[in-house]
């Protein structure tokens, strides 16, 4: 990573994976709305290594106003280029984005004008709101906190997502196995739980940062299956057992073990979550069969 950028604030970080036509959209419309040229924004696409051609498409893109695009020289996959955007990011601030959707520059320009004034600058801000079970995009309500608990359904979709890279990059090295192990398929919710656990501020910033664009398939295949619904399950067990047995600060190690008892006391939602996306019929009789189990128990 070369110096600071002390003239811009937030990088717009697009990590890009053969979805060619979407992202010259997507880079052509931030030229188009001005955000190419706004004084304390950068934009730094990483491609990488597109089989499609990607790069190449967008490559002209590179030099216009304050985009950057760059290629990755060996396929990192989308795990590998999450971490590079943080690495990469010479501003304070990251604000994820993706190449099948588009950067709304008037909310940026909101989202700079928050951060040049609170007095408490955030590490983790959020423009996903959640509310009994459903995240929406960010509507006309006040800033808000965000919960330890929420760490997941903060940022689990990461378009509009928005990180302090120093601190971010502070926490990668220390979590980077769990931050590549294929099981993961939310690194970014593996960055927003180590600052909150660390007590740093995170909030829900009620302001429309990315909005859909083409809507593309996920390129993570099965993300809703059982199986991998077990793995992610696994995964953040793991995960979290490691954080609560290798933290020495205290207070952090505590909310650690407590995160480890809420997520397996989740395991029979993320199950019949699971089985209600892969198999929508048996979804009733999985949740029939627990209750009379429990009936069965005296429960």
């Amino acid at each position: 990573m070369g110096l600071m950028d002390m003239a811009a604030l937030v990088t717009v970080g697009v990590p890009a994976w053969s979805r060619r036509e979407a992202l010259h959209a997507v880079l052509a419309d931030m030229v188009a709305t001005g955000l190419h040229t706004e004084p304390a924004v950068r934009i730094l696409v990483i491609d990488d290594d597109s089989p499609d051609g990607s790069f190449d498409a967008v490559r002209h893109f590179d030099g216009q106003g304050n985009i950057s695009v760059r290629k990755n020289a060996e396929r990192q996959g989308f795990r590998g280029n999450f971490i590079r955007l943080i690495e990469q990011c010479e501003t304070e601030y990251l604000l994820y984005s993706c190449d099948d959707d588009f950067v709304v520059t008037p909310g940026v320009v909101r989202l700079l004008e928050y951060l040049k004034t609170t007095p408490t600058p955030p590490a983790l801000i959020s423009s996903l709101f959640y509310d009994k079970g459903q995240v929406y995009r960010a509507n006309d309500s006040q800033v808000l906190p965000i919960p330890l608990e929420e760490y997941r359904h903060c940022c689990a979709h990461m378009p509009g997502l928005v990180l302090n890279a120093r601190l971010a990059r502070a926490i990668v090295p220390r979590i980077e196995p769990f931050l590549r192990d294929p099981r993961n398929a939310y690194p970014q919710c593996c960055v927003a739980l180590l600052l909150l656990l660390f007590g740093y501020p995170g909030i829900y910033l009620p302001v429309e940062l990315v909005r859909t664009g083409f809507d593309l398939a996920s390129g993570i295949e099965g993300y809703a299956t059982v199986a991998q619904r077990w793995d992610q399950f696994l995964f953040f067990d793991e995960l979290l057992g490691h954080l609560a047995g290798s933290i020495t600060d205290a207070d952090a190690a505590a909310r650690a073990r407590y995160l480890l008892e809420r997520h397996r006391a989740s395991l029979f939602l993320t199950l019949g979550s699971g089985i209600g996306h892969e198999r929508p019929d048996l979804g009733q009789a999985y949740l029939d069969g627990a209750a009379a189990w429990l009936r069965r128990q005296g429960a």
